[in-house]
């Protein structure tokens, strides 16, 4: 499966309504206005640049409703895209916009404009935990203790659950937790919240040591081997090899070895010299 890369073009609030309780887009995109369209040239050359010859490109207008804005202005970024899409270099557009930001005609210019990612149902998604963000309506509900956020263990045990029905559903998540700007990294623009520059990586290290803990239930004493594909070693042995220390603990001699015969979240389990295959 070839991955993903995608080029990211923030036009800030562009098109909102309102501004949603929890939102800053300056201090989640570091950005305050839109680019212009050298701009955007100049974005999609350099992503361009840095992605490998083999994967999926794609470009996405995110930050605010981009079908809300009027659609000349519309057009005057799909214009620059197009040659991209239409010479290969770039495979798709997906943007972000609302349910009565939606028109057929708004549906046919997007469609001519090769706009592949706008079908009904979901084949994409991104999960992020509410962020308590400065200069936001929330702020002021967290500071009057109106709102409590989520920890950082609620939140990755909720995503846990999350992406567990996506995955049922063969719903590809796309990023799961905020980009992690300078302001987030930094603390200047994080108030409170669940935020960890590696939260995905938190979560499928989560999602894997419940997988594993249910197959080694009732098992005690025992020298453990575990079998995983060499895509999944880092997610099964967890952040920072949290999980294998926790059997370590658990089991007293445990260890994580690569079988590129499993793929995805396959693996085999030797306790002593019996196996089992999961």
């Amino acid at each position: 499966m070839k991955k993903n890369y995608t080029i990211p073009i923030f036009i800030p609030e562009k098109a909102c309504p309102f501004r949603c309780i929890y939102c800053n887009q300056y201090a989640i995109a570091s950005k305050i206005q839109s680019p212009s369209i050298e701009e955007v040239k100049e974005i999609i050359e350099t992503h361009l640049k840095t992605f490998p010859a083999h994967g999926v490109k794609r470009l996405g207008f995110f930050g605010g409703s981009f079908t809300g804005i009027s659609m000349e202005e519309q057009n005057q970024y799909l214009d620059v895209v197009l040659p991209y899409i239409e010479s290969n270099r770039v495979e798709s557009i997906m943007l972000s916009t609302r349910p009565d930001y939606i028109s057929e005609e708004i549906l046919d210019n997007l469609k001519r404009y090769k706009v592949g990612i706008i079908d009904m149902g979901a084949h994409y998604t991104r999960v992020y935990p509410t962020l308590v963000i400065k200069d936001t309506a929330l702020e002021a509900m967290y500071k009057s203790g109106e709102y409590k956020p989520l920890s950082l263990e609620q939140a990755v045990e909720w995503c846990k659950h999350l992406m567990i029905i996506f995955d049922k559903n063969n719903v590809t998540i796309l990023r799961m937790g905020l980009h992690p700007s300078e302001g987030l990294i930094t603390g200047n623009r994080l108030v409170a919240g669940p935020f960890h520059v590696s939260f995905k990586e938190l979560v499928l290290s989560a999602l894997w040591r419940e997988n594993l803990e249910e197959a080694l239930y009732g098992k005690h004493g025992k020298k453990i081997v575990i079998e995983v594909s060499s895509k999944s070693i880092n997610a099964a042995t967890g952040f920072k090899s949290a999980n294998k220390k926790y059997f370590l603990e658990k089991f007293g001699s445990v260890s994580f070895i690569i079988n590129n015969n499993l793929t995805g979240k396959e693996f085999n389990i030797y306790i002593d010299d019996d196996h089992h295959s999961r």
